[in-house]
């Protein structure tokens, strides 16, 4: 059994022998078992308690590291905002710098200033924009958004994370109850707790 706990990553992986009896012709064999730890909605301890496994992935020319802390980094490319960084402002720009060291995902605040992204529990990275899933089932997304990859109810490329919006009702409702995300070239899918994609 292996139980998440603050600091301990969600996966593990788990090296088994099985000795064999004293006979010459039988000998030690070896395997390899991978744990995921996931939520037990039965168990209240468990069901609150939801920890970022470190993660890393890759788009074109840049790339996506999601630490056990929940806070999302990034470097490479940033042409068309897919750092995350906004530290040229809101618009894409020729000054967008790419970077050759990691740099964290901001959000805007109310007041329109750049914070820190956290409380994130996967990523994926499509061409050039990203995803990340929060522990609350919301998604996240900034970077290229030409085809609508960003979910945003436009097209227009951003260089700050925000929440993806739900349904034909854009601008109404943000996508919940999100349990998985994925990446395309320039397209993106979320799995909610129901089974719908």
């Amino acid at each position: 059994t292996v139980t998440p706990r603050e600091g301990a990553y969600g996966e593990v992986n788990i090296l088994v022998t099985k000795a064999g009896d004293a006979s010459p012709q039988l000998r030690e064999e070896y395997g390899l078992i991978h744990v995921t730890v996931i939520q037990d909605a039965s168990d209240p301890t468990l069901s609150t308690l939801k920890l970022a496994a470190p993660d890393v992935t890759a788009g074109e020319r840049f790339n996506v590291a999601l630490k056990s802390d929940g806070t999302v980094w990034t470097w490479g490319a940033n042409n068309r905002g897919q750092l995350g960084n906004d530290e040229k402002g809101s618009t894409i720009t020729a000054n967008n710098a790419d970077r050759n060291v990691p740099v964290q995902v901001c959000v805007k605040d109310a007041m329109g200033n750049a914070e820190v992204l956290g409380d994130i529990i996967r990523v994926a990275a499509g061409d050039s924009f990203a995803l990340a899933l929060d522990k609350n089932g919301n998604v996240w997304s900034w970077g290229a958004n030409s085809f609508g990859q960003l979910g945003s109810g436009d097209a227009a490329d951003r260089c700050y994370a925000a929440k993806v919006l739900a349904g034909e009702q854009q601008g109404v409702n943000e996508l919940s109850g999100i349990i998985a995300i994925a990446a395309g070239d320039n397209f993106a899918l979320a799995l909610d707790g129901d089974g719908f994609v």
